[in-house]
């Protein structure tokens, strides 16, 4: 089988402590989408990564291959692939934050109306039951952010 674990400093980072026969991927969560200096396959570490490689990506790639590998086979087996992107740290390639700038340089809060109207546009939600909920009042307000150019 094949996934992405998070293992302590103290326990030894087997992905078969849970279950899986095939992983690839990081023992540690964080890393550096680039060049993740966690990254194992099948139990060996991978010192080094090929030039362009980008771990989301990367990811998606093996588990293709880990279906191709089985699906001949006429068993059933388990997939589990766990993307890090959600989380921190955010890592993108220059062309998707290139591709992406002018959306997010508008600020969180003007993203998020737009978002919201386009779903209402496409009537994807329907705007009497799917309101757009408040802001967090707590949060930082795009024109108060001093690192704009950083957070979009």
């Amino acid at each position: 089988m094949w996934s992405t674990l998070a293992r302590s400093l103290t326990q030894p980072p087997t992905p078969s402590l849970g279950g899986f026969q095939e992983h690839h991927g990081t023992i540690w969560g964080v890393a550096n989408y680039f060049d993740p200096f966690s990254l194992v396959h099948n139990f060996e570490p991978m010192p080094s990564v090929p030039k362009g490689y980008y771990y989301t990506d990367a990811l998606t790639d093996w588990a293709v291959r880990f279906i191709e590998k089985y699906i001949h086979d006429g068993r059933p087996f388990f997939l589990y692939v766990a993307y890090t992107a959600p989380h921190w740290p955010l890592h993108a390639p220059t062309e998707v934050i290139q591709r992406c700038a002018k959306t997010y340089r508008a600020g969180w809060d003007r993203t998020r109306e737009k978002r919201h109207s386009r779903l209402i546009e496409e009537r994807l939600i329907d705007p009497k039951t799917a309101r757009l909920p408040p802001r967090v009042q707590a949060e930082l307000k795009w024109e108060d952010n001093s690192h704009r150019q950083w957070d979009a």
